[in-house]
């Protein structure tokens, strides 16, 4: 994926890229982003073996905005982590998502109404229902990270 010109170049162009290593230092404290992926790593033994995902989240690590979806082998001909063509397309949905929270948090619209807002767009990204966003958020994040 890193030895493609133009991921590379919109990498460098438009983002700040991190290289979170959890062998060596765990995982950060200060980035909710993270809360699913440490949830994944804790509940799936395999992910101990060794797992990289790229995700794109908002400046403070408190939200993710997109999700390139899993880097497991059997999943190598539908995985942005894998294609760059399909890895522009996850950074496109990225901005997409950020353009529209940005949207959301600068709009009048009351709070609870923003963040349901913001909990669908969660739920769409990772393919999985509001409800289960809305109970994960609770339980692993807080509910101030939609905020």
């Amino acid at each position: 994926m890193l030895s493609d010109d133009a991921v590379i170049a919109r990498l460098n162009a438009e983002y700040v890229p991190v290289t979170v290593n959890i062998t060596d230092a765990g995982w950060p404290d200060d980035s909710p982003a993270l809360a699913p992926w440490t949830w994944g790593y804790d509940a799936w033994p395999f992910s101990k073996l060794g797992f990289v995902n790229a995700l794109v989240c908002d400046p403070s690590g408190r939200l993710p905005y997109a999700w390139a979806g899993s880097g497991m082998k059997a999943e190598f001909e539908t995985s942005a982590n894998y294609h760059p063509d399909i890895f522009l397309k996850f950074l496109d949905r990225a901005d997409a998502h950020r353009a529209l929270v940005n949207g959301i948090h600068e709009s009048a619209i009351p709070v609870e109404e923003r963040r349901k807002l913001i909990r669908a767009m969660l739920a769409s990204e990772f393919g999985t229902s509001e409800d289960r966003v809305e109970w994960f958020i609770r339980k692993r994040m807080r509910e101030d990270v939609l905020d």
